[in-house]
């Protein structure tokens, strides 16, 4: 999953996005624009927070 599929799964903003895992948006511009590289496993964690964070969004709605 890419960073832009990430935020669009949960309906964020990059702004959003950058405020909910706490990173400087800046820093999402450029691996975004290519002009910086995210560590593979920084995605990896990004991709596992944003997949629990669906599933907990889900579990919620379920609830209501």
């Amino acid at each position: 999953m890419t960073l832009h599929e990430m935020q669009i799964a949960l309906g964020d903003t990059r702004k959003k996005f950058s405020e909910r895992y706490e990173i400087p948006i800046r820093t999402l511009e450029d691996w975004e624009a290519g002009r910086r590289k995210p560590a593979p496993y920084i995605i990896k964690l990004l991709e596992r927070a944003v997949l629990q964070d669906l599933k907990d969004t889900g579990e919620n709605k379920e609830k209501e």
